[in-house]
């Protein structure tokens, strides 16, 4: 991913003009708005939109899910959500600071980001990707939210009136919810770490730290991935125990977990 981000077709800016610095669009601003948009996907398909359940609808996903799991899927989508809106908005603060020095808070923080050359912030080709992909898999993560109504909750749970629910995405493949964070996921990386963002005006690709922060970046969510594909076994495995044949029939419909034709 470090090199495909870096080949000249996507790290290049659209074009030199499209610069900040010398831009020729009516306004500076204008990565302005696909920043705060990708804020507020990082926020909405960052937070669960029902409340954590009871401990008496967790307790079949709690005897077959590592507790260690369970807490990744508890506070991790918290802490990523923070760091994705905090950049997002680190970045759009620049651009408005320098935009508008007379901005009250302008000149803190210019001070917070000095030596930030806001010049080479620019909207690259692999920006635009991301932010696509960042703006799909959160249409198609909140479409899940809507498709579960209330048995859509972060920590795998059974309630009382559960259902099986097998239309919209969920006839595509069974999980496509964590299908939908796989693209975020991809989305938010080729983002944050883009030629021409933040990230990269302060040097991420230019010190042994930076780029030791990116690979960490990308290993977090290397790592929240394998855990969401380890847990769609843990979730059929519990759904097919409540409803049976229900399942067994939805299965066989939708042979795939999260990627159609693939896996």
């Amino acid at each position: 991913m470090l090199v495909w981000s870096r080949w000249s077709f996507l790290s290049t800016p659209l074009d030199h003009p499209f610069q900040l610095s010398m831009l020729s669009s009516p306004h500076p601003l204008a990565k302005l708005p696909l920043l705060l948009s990708a804020a507020y996907f990082g926020h909405l398909s960052g937070t669960s939109p029902q409340p954590s359940p009871s401990e008496i609808e967790t307790v079949k996903f709690a005897k077959v899910e590592k507790k260690s799991k369970r807490l990744v899927f508890r506070f991790g989508p918290g802490i990523l959500k923070f760091v994705v809106i905090s950049t997002c908005l680190a970045e759009a603060a620049i651009i408005l600071c320098e935009t508008y020095p007379s901005f009250p808070g302008s000149d803190s923080i210019r001070a917070l980001f000095h030596g930030t050359s806001y010049s080479s912030i620019y909207i690259s080709r692999t920006f635009l990707v991301g932010w696509a992909l960042l703006a799909t898999g959160t249409y198609l993560r909140v479409t899940c939210y809507r498709y579960l109504g209330h048995f859509f909750t972060f920590e795998l749970a059974l309630h009382a009136d559960h259902r099986l629910v097998t239309s919209g995405p969920y006839s595509i493949v069974r999980h496509p919810s964590y299908s939908a964070v796989l693209v975020v996921a991809v989305g938010l990386v080729m983002l944050h770490l883009s030629p021409g963002s933040c990230w990269d005006a302060f040097g991420v690709w230019r010190s042994t730290v930076g780029i030791l922060c990116a690979l960490g970046w990308i290993g977090v969510w290397i790592v929240f991935a394998a855990a969401m594909v380890a847990r769609t076994t843990v979730e059929d495995s519990v759904l097919k125990e409540a409803f049976g044949k229900e399942w067994e029939k939805w299965a066989k419909s939708t042979p795939y977990r999260l990627l159609p034709g693939i896996y």
